[in-house]
């Protein structure tokens, strides 16, 4: 008799033993989570800092580089204008010279037909006479019109030879200038994703922020589900929504505007935190049409109210150990 009862304290306190063992996991994993929230936090801060500083630098670049381009587009433009208004002017010339010339030298202007005219006669055809007709151009014209015709691709040529150093200048301003703010909008972009961890809710101690960017999967015979905290949960590829907020202060995690029901709602999941030794999906169950509720543990759910009855009932379990023999 005495031995058995010898044999239930001594299991009694083994039992304990483990538990408190178990309990001290707890506690030390809940502590580290803390630890790890902070060095996180502390590192995402410094390079929301860094990052700030580089958009400053990169502006004042970009504001460099803006203005070399307005002065290389205003260059681009006035030596365009110069070759605009030197081509008008060559033209002008070339018109006025042809109007002094005396009237025997000017090409003669085709001759509309009248009806008083007399339609030409096949005699006067075979004497080589042209007949009066407003499509009709003469040699003459065609070798003028030939003339002017050579005489412009020869200023666009120069034209395009005199603004080709101009216009790569420009050019190439305008490429540093849109690199440049391609860069900025890159960090710009950059800030805002750093910013947006930043302002999510990680509880009094930042204790859930080493649940950012983390996924848990729990398997069953039908599916497979995927939990990512502050991100998005699924079901085989089904979205079940994506994270939305808090509620009961840090014990229930919401997930809303999922992938649409057949004749029902936007599928949704609630999940209550529990606290544990590790991050792990319990259980997944469905108690309406398309809403879902999961069970999930997690040190960080251990608050301090666990941590201190944790610390009492190891006190406890200690203090009554069993007497040597």
């Amino acid at each position: 008799m005495f031995e058995q009862l010898q044999r239930d304290r001594f299991s009694k306190y083994f039992s304990k033993t483990r538990r408190a063992s178990k309990l001290q996991t707890w506690c030390g994993n809940k502590k580290a989570y803390i630890v790890q929230a902070a060095q996180t936090f502390q590192e995402k801060q410094q390079l929301m800092a860094q990052i700030q500083n580089a958009i400053q630098e990169q502006e004042k670049t970009v504001e460099v580089l803006k203005a070399a381009k307005e002065e290389a587009e205003k260059a681009e433009r006035e030596e365009l204008l110069r070759e605009a208004e030197e081509a008008d002017r060559k033209k002008k010339e070339q018109e006025q010279a042809q109007a002094n010339q005396p009237q025997d030298q000017q090409p003669e202007q085709p001759k509309e037909q009248t009806q008083e005219q007399p339609i030409a006669t096949e005699e006067k055809k075979d004497e080589g006479a042209v007949p009066a007709s407003p499509d009709f151009v003469d040699d003459d014209d065609d070798d003028d019109d030939d003339d002017r015709d050579d005489d412009d691709e020869i200023v666009a040529a120069v034209q395009e030879e005199k603004l080709s150093e101009v216009g790569k200048r420009a050019n190439q301003a305008r490429d540093e200038h849109r690199k440049a703010q391609q860069q900025l909008d890159s960090k710009q972009v950059e800030l805002t994703d750093v910013q947006k961890i930043l302002s999510n809710d990680y509880g009094p101690q930042k204790e859930f922020m080493p649940l950012y960017e983390r996924c848990v999967q729990f398997r069953t015979p039908e599916y497979v589900y995927e939990m990512c905290p502050y991100g998005n949960a699924k079901q085989a590829g089904t979205s079940l929504g994506s994270f939305s907020g808090w509620e009961s202060g840090h014990s229930i995690m919401k997930f809303t505007d999922g992938a649409s029901c057949w004749g029902g709602p936007k599928r949704s999941l609630t999940v209550h935190l529990k606290c544990g030794a590790e991050d792990q999906i319990l259980n997944v169950h469905e108690p309406s049409k398309c809403t879902y509720e999961m069970d999930f543990t997690t040190p960080a759910a251990c608050d301090m109210q666990h941590l201190l009855v944790l610390e009492l009932n190891m006190q406890e379990l200690f203090s009554d150990t069993p007497d040597e023999e």
